[in-house]
């Protein structure tokens, strides 16, 4: 298995963890107790995880554009291996969990079924910096293979997929 199919195995897998944990009938906003046992990098309680303030579809969208810029950034900056987890695999977590966060407090506010990609997707996508746009591609598989931008587009509508299940194919 390369590791572009290793970075691909890690997004499904979180796919699956955002997609169960956003089709909760009531998904309550964390809480330190709520949160016990589960892994930040499964959704659970972290410090550093920003609670969303907006109160659109396009506003939940730039918040998520900005928090996964300013993440993804860092990332790239950051070490190759942390923590034994590749570049890669640290990318999608960001992707997933913010998606995850995004989708919670969605629901939270009444908008979850409203939201959709076509709407969510282009502002979040606006928020994104030059220096994101220009560093993921060689990130994005651990720049082995360097990423498509097609690739890079089809990663983030995969992720933000969590908001809109019934525009995925």
């Amino acid at each position: 298995m390369d590791r572009r199919t290793s970075s691909l195995g890690t997004v499904v897998l979180g796919l699956v963890v955002a997609l169960l944990a956003s089709s909760c009938t009531s998904v309550p906003s964390p809480s330190a107790s709520s949160c016990d046992g589960v892994t930040a990098e499964a959704g659970g309680c972290n410090l550093s995880q920003t609670d969303f303030a907006g109160t659109t579809c396009a506003g939940v969208a730039a918040e998520w554009g900005k928090l996964v810029d300013r993440r993804l950034i860092a990332v790239i900056e950051g070490p190759a291996v942390e923590a034994g987890r590749q570049r890669s695999a640290r990318i999608s977590d960001v992707l997933v969990v913010a998606s995850v966060r995004a989708s919670q407090h969605l629901q939270d506010i009444g908008l979850l079924d409203s939201c959709d990609l076509p709407e969510f997707l282009p502002v979040a996508k606006a928020q994104f910096s030059q220096e994101l746009e220009t560093k993921i591609l060689g990130a994005l598989y651990d720049g082995d293979p360097v990423a498509t931008a097609a690739q890079w587009d089809a990663a983030v509508a995969q992720a933000v997929g969590t908001i809109d299940t019934s525009d995925q194919p």
